[in-house]
């Protein structure tokens, strides 16, 4: 992957090693982020709300003795979920755009509804 911004995009010679052609890719994904060669994050934010939806359809409602204790609810959340969100967070969030953001917040949206606590905000 090469990230490239020139105003003139000349085409690039093949990178070659050992004999063998590098292939070129548009992103990749390097310790569980993805990133693009245009660096806008799309397809690392998809992901990321991806996973943190399925990991929401495959939790138990919390019944009533869990709802009595909201310390045990956050935890299950944090450990659940709110890793998912956070993780490498401090490299790709500042980079993703207003629609991406609102997502990731509608995941949180929807946990606060089935925990029925109020979560912060990413």
């Amino acid at each position: 992957m090469i990230v490239d911004f020139r105003k003139r995009k000349n085409p690039l010679a093949p990178i070659i090693v050992n004999g063998n052609s590098i292939e070129r890719v548009d992103c990749f994904k390097f310790i569980g982020t993805i990133i693009s060669s245009d660096l806008t994050w799309e397809n690392n934010s998809d992901a990321v709300v991806k996973k943190a939806q399925q990991r929401l359809l495959i939790l138990p409602a919390p019944t009533k003795e869990v709802q009595a204790e909201e310390r045990n609810s956050c935890s299950v959340y944090r450990s659940a979920i709110e890793s998912i969100l956070t993780f490498s967070i401090c490299v790709w969030f500042g980079g993703i755009s207003q629609r991406q953001r609102n997502r990731l917040d509608r995941v949180v949206k929807t946990a606060s509804k089935i925990f029925g606590s109020e979560l912060t905000s990413l």
